[in-house]
């Protein structure tokens, strides 16, 4: 009994640093105290296996075990039960969890839920129960196959039990390591078979000391022994620090933490028989207590999640209710022992009886809401086949519309040289006096599809009667060029004949040269004001860069001058057209932008999923991005990625989601030309002048039974009230 109780004060420092580490990780302090659980599980491995090894009957081993292990989680899951009644958590169909809890399989029940261990989330007091699991499904087995190998120890050779774990050992831990490089992250930390590596690591060493009476490396040296047990573990406290689940050294550390768990029980052994070993009266308390601790920390932790307090004072309140608590379960739990606080275990398990008793009552009554939930989950599967569907639909169409505007963009890119092409082949109709008549060759050879009419001394108002001429010989145009005013006043009389018979054709008018007809020129600008379809070709101004043009009367051209008269005409007609082509691009791009902005996009996670179908009857051509379990991350790049993004963005998260005040903010931030609609059924204070805030108005019997999934009228209340705002 004393080596015993020496053993375990030995085994007992270890067994209370991997119980920190798990507790430490459970409040994020830790980044790898999960490593502790696979130094848990080799402790296991290997206590189970002499445990088995000293038993008189298989049926009093599982006696043993069902009141060490099973026991205490009975009254820590129905204790928590009632907790969670009594103060009111909502936590919408429990039940099948505490089934799968119950009968042993919680962490496939936690693959099939899609849970996150690593997720930092406290959706339910019972996420670490998973462990427990494994437990009871290895320890269900572990003993058939221990005792088989025992047996055949007995009778052919102990070598072979030790050869048998050793395989076993490799190829579980070939298994996981394959697994963990390969699969996926909870897969591999759930699954029973990858996880019992560490188990077998821990049966192999009891397998070892039980049939080759020897250490695996044997040191006599104490010193050296001490030396390295001190080692070990402060190479694993390293690794519960900075070993995150995230690392690149995941596999290798689980594996590595496992061998070393196994290296320390050996030097811990080895200490034990040399008579050295590590007293202390907390490390003693804390490792008997320390399935309890374990059972007990994370329903402490999700009940004190919801309390305000010091983060510091917090994290000290839970790691002393989680001792208490465990102490007090410990003392329960041991039904016939009999000390010096017999009395005191007796009142607590009274309480604790009664606490329970009343956690089963409501386990009994709970409902099971997993039928309705399945519907709902076909009816999200449904919802979400058709979205899929209707996104590369909203894809295909927008990219169409894209190209077909892209297109017609294209085609209002004007070519230089084309446009003057363009204009040289317009059919031009030129009236004007001596200068035109001037550069009539020149003006013909530059406008090959033109009529030009020239003659000295020519009025404004003679100008008329050529115009009238010219269009009942049914001589027809695109434009009009008039070179008059050189002779005399044009009064506005004459101007309006000309005009009148012009009808909405563009008239090109060049004005005079000479600064004494300065008074001319002014007048015609003066009424061309009033006609948006008259241009005028500022001719005195080129003359005035270039009087070489003009004989010295400044009005006549030399030969010289020819080429650039009529090219003055027609760059000066190309500037209008181009002005007008671009107008057109300006305006469509402007029409493009005016469309854009009735353009609606919805974002959202399970919420919209279950309102789509209502949705998009009141908005077919809007687009939908949702997925069950969006992040803060992909919905940021949902939004960067897009490039046509539209002017009204409507965000529907339900009280799962991880998006904050601050991502709404700095979301209405990025985007200050587009309208943000956020539908919450939280309350959000938020002041900028995009956003608009839309707290869902709903009672109970819009829910499912819970504060997140909505009934068919609680989505029906949802489109309503957002197609209110919408329209507002």
């Amino acid at each position: 009994m004393m080596k015993n109780k020496i053993l375990n004060l030995n085994i007992s420092f270890i067994r209370a640093i991997f119980c920190i580490a798990v507790l430490l990780y459970h409040l994020n302090i830790l980044k790898g105290g999960y490593l502790a659980v696979c130094s848990f599980f080799v402790l296991t491995g290997y206590f189970a296996s002499k445990s088995l090894d000293k038993s008189e009957s298989l049926i009093k081993y599982y006696k043993k075990r069902i009141k060490k292990i099973y026991l205490p989680l009975l009254v820590v899951v129905f204790a928590s039960i009632s907790i969670i009644t009594i103060f009111k958590y909502n936590l919408f169909n429990i039940k099948p969890e505490i089934n799968s809890i119950l009968l042993g399989y919680n962490n496939y029940w936690q693959l099939n839920a899609n849970a996150d261990y690593f997720a930092k989330h406290i959706n339910s007091p019972f996420m670490h129960l998973w462990y427990i699991a494994i437990l009871l499904q290895l320890e269900l087995i572990f003993p058939f196959i221990f005792l088989l190998f025992k047996k055949i120890g007995q009778k052919v050779s102990k070598i072979l039990p030790v050869i048998f774990f050793f395989l076993l050992a490799l190829i579980t831990t070939l298994y996981f390591y394959k697994k963990a490089t390969t699969g996926n992250i909870m897969n591999t930390y759930y699954d029973t078979l990858i996880r019992s590596f560490s188990f077998i690591y821990g049966a192999l060493v009891y397998s070892i000391h039980a049939n080759i009476k020897k250490l695996i490396i044997p040191i006599k040296n104490t010193s050296v022994a001490t030396f390295m047990f001190v080692l070990y573990t402060i190479i694993l406290c390293i690794m519960f620090i900075f070993v995150s689940a995230s690392s690149k050294w995941f596999n290798i550390s689980m594996i590595l933490t496992s061998f070393i768990t196994c290296r320390l029980i050996e030097y811990g052994t080895l200490l034990f028989i040399k008579k050295k070993v590590i007293k202390g009266h907390i490390i003693n308390f804390i490792s008997n207590i320390s399935y309890e601790i374990y059972l007990v920390q994370y329903p402490v932790i999700f009940f004190f999640d919801s309390i305000k307090m010091n983060s510091i004072l917090k994290i000290l309140a839970i790691i002393a209710v989680t001792i208490i608590v465990s102490w007090l379960i410990h003392i329960a739990v041991q039904i016939y022992k009999k000390d010096k606080i017999r009395f005191l275990r007796i009142l607590i398990q009274l309480g604790i009886i009664a606490i329970s008793g009343y956690g089963i009552y409501q386990y009994i009554i709970m409902k099971d809401y997993t039928k309705e939930m399945n519907v709902l989950k076909d009816e999200l599967n449904k919802n979400e086949s058709i979205m899929k569907q209707k996104q590369e639909e909203y894809a295909k169409k927008q990219q169409e519309e894209e190209d077909k505007w892209q297109e017609y963009l294209d085609s209002l890119e004007v070519n230089e040289e084309e446009l003057k092409e363009y204009v040289t082949n317009l059919k031009i109709v030129g009236i004007g006096d001596s200068i035109l008549l001037d550069a009539i060759d020149t003006l013909y050879k530059e406008f090959p599809n033109g009529y030009f009419d020239g003659k000295i001394s020519r009025t404004t108002c003679a100008g008329v009667d050529v115009l009238r001429d010219i269009k009942n010989k049914g001589i027809t145009w695109d434009v009009l060029v008039f070179s008059l005013g050189t002779n005399g006043y044009p009064n506005d009389k004459c101007k309006d004949g000309l005009m009148e018979l012009a009808g909405d054709s563009k008239v090109f008018w060049l004005n005079a040269t000479r600064a004494d007809y300065d008074t001319n020129n002014a007048e015609l600008e003066r009424y061309a004001k009033g006609h948006d379809n008259i241009y005028i070709l500022d001719w005195q101004s080129v003359i005035k860069e270039h009087p070489e043009y003009l004989y010295s009367d400044y009005i006549h051209l030399r030969p010289q001058g020819f080429k650039p008269y009529a090219n003055f005409i027609r760059d000066g007609m190309y500037e209008v057209y181009l002005q007008e082509y671009n107008a057109e691009k300006e305006k469509k791009i402007q029409e493009m932008e005016e469309k854009k902005k009735d353009k609606i996009s919805f974002y959202g996670n399970e919420l919209l999923i279950n309102v789509y179908d209502l949705l998009q009857e009141k908005y077919p051509s809007a687009k939908y991005e949702a997925k069950n379990s969006m992040k803060k991350d992909e919905l940021m790049l949902l939004l960067s990625d897009d490039k046509n993004l539209s002017k009204k963005l409507v965000f529907i998260f339900d009280n799962q989601s991880n998006i904050t005040l601050k991502d709404y903010e700095k979301i209405a931030n990025t985007y200050p030309d587009h309208i943000i609609y956020i539908v919450t059924l939280k309350h959000l204070n938020i002041s900028l002048d995009n956003v608009k805030v839309m707290e869902l108005n709903l009672d109970e019997k819009d829910y499912l039974g819970d504060e997140i999934h909505l009934s068919h009228q609680g989505n029906k209340k949802l489109v309503e009230q957002l197609d209110k705002i919408m329209n507002e």
